[in-house]
């Protein structure tokens, strides 16, 4: 089991570069990808069995769909695929991006596994850690992930009352977006905070 903790405030500037600037929505006053507001709480403990890719993965779909295939291949064998009905999908970010070259970085796709589980070749495992994050809800395209990221670091979180704390940022997409009338991934993106 790996651990998993590493200075988050790089993650701010992360948001900058992903679209944080405030754009049309700003008149309207709630920004369009939002499916509610952004709150913050304290999640839950959560063991995840997970599958890593190392490289940049901007703008390439492709390597989520090659990874997920891992995890599947893995997890529908094992009884542990239930999606979205009790798995949650998770896209852990381990590596700081202040930091990290872009083709040094680590996404770790993964699933909620229950206690104990221990993977086997490939698949790995760790434990998410109660933590209390800002949780952004939104509904994304593929390409509108960047946005998501930039709004809830760039927009939201300096105006929060919040900062950025130890941990790993990650999202948990909760739909099959191939059954989603836009093909939209409904995820919320969850950044450790602490107050200012």
């Amino acid at each position: 089991m790996e651990k998993i903790w590493w200075g988050v405030a790089a993650w701010a500037l992360v948001g900058l570069w992903c679209g944080g600037a405030k754009g049309a929505w700003a008149a309207e006053g709630r920004f369009p990808l939002l499916r509610e507001d952004v709150t913050v709480r304290t999640l839950p403990r959560t063991p995840v069995a997970y599958v890593e890719h190392v490289g940049d993965v901007e703008g390439n779909g492709a390597v989520f769909d090659e990874v997920l295939e891992r995890l599947l291949a893995w997890a529908e064998p094992a009884g542990l695929w239930h999606f979205p009905e009790e798995t949650r999908l998770y896209m852990i970010y381990p590596d700081d991006p202040g930091t990290t070259p872009k083709d040094r970085r680590r996404l770790w796709v993964g699933i909620n596994v229950p206690e104990g589980i221990v993977g086997s070749g490939s698949i790995r495992t760790t434990t998410l850690p109660e933590t209390l994050c800002a949780v952004g809800p939104f509904a994304v395209t593929a390409e509108e992930f960047g946005a998501a990221w930039g709004y809830l670091l760039g927009e939201w979180l300096p105006q929060s009352g919040y900062v950025p704390a130890e941990g790993v940022c990650f999202e948990i997409q909760t739909n099959d977006s191939s059954a989603h009338p836009e093909g939209k991934h409904v995820v919320d993106v969850c950044v450790p905070v602490r107050k200012q």
